[in-house]
């Protein structure tokens, strides 16, 4: 486990899909917030909910192009398939966090330099920013996770979405809020019927687990480049 991750947290470093969400996020969010009229309560989770399904394309695919280009082939030349797995979704977790905290960066300053209100900024940005990275981190490993079992660069993003969003479509709120989705607009105070905070949490990271086993066993025995 040490060396996969190792590994991977230098393959991190210079991670090139990672820079390219990260601009990605920086420029689409400040413009957003500044051609917006909401306000910082308002406008915090809205950036926090588009930056989270932002994170969950980058780690379907992060995985996918490392599948492409045989990098998840050369690692398991130097670690078993468990802990590349692990190792690989642990570094894709920090990946995403980095893309929230760039995204409330960048949708701060542009804030700060629309209405001038620092106090309200810092207000609006710390009552969302622990929530935001629990999900970019959750939600980018969710990605990573569903493109180990899709594996397709184009059907693993779409498979991601489908997988996270889908159950929105479920006209009942106390069924929606049973699903990743749900829990995730619990969090960020978007939710009809919302959990409470600890519950919200354990939906999530249950969702979350029990993909992890799926996508764990699939890989265990998958053939793979």
């Amino acid at each position: 486990m040490t060396a996969a991750l190792r590994m991977e947290l230098l393959r991190l470093r210079r991670d090139l899909t990672l820079l390219g969400f990260l601009v990605y996020a920086a420029l689409t969010t400040a413009i957003s917030v500044l051609t917006g009229k909401a306000a910082p309560g308002v406008t915090f989770p809205v950036v926090c909910l588009q930056t989270a399904l932002l994170t969950a394309f980058y780690g379907a695919v992060r995985f996918t192009i490392a599948y492409r280009h045989g990098v998840v082939a050369r690692a398991l030349l130097l670690a078993r398939r468990g802990p590349v797995l692990c190792a690989t979704t642990c570094t894709t977790a920090i990946g995403g966090a980095v893309i929230m905290f760039v995204a409330f960066g960048a949708g701060a300053l542009a804030l700060l330099a629309r209405t001038g209100a620092l106090t309200g900024v810092a207000t609006g940005l710390l009552a969302v920013l622990p929530a935001g990275l629990l999900l970019s981190a959750v939600l980018a490993s969710w990605g990573l996770l569903v493109g180990t079992i899709v594996r397709h660069h184009v059907l693993a993003p779409l498979a991601t979405a489908v997988s996270l969003f889908a159950p929105l479509l479920i006209p009942w709120p106390e069924i929606r809020r049973v699903f990743p989705a749900g829990s995730t607009m619990s969090l960020l105070g978007l939710s009809e019927h919302p959990w409470l905070v600890p519950a919200a949490v354990t939906v999530l990271l249950g969702w979350l687990l029990a993909l992890a086993l799926l996508a764990s066993g699939l890989f265990q025995v998958g053939d793979l480049k």
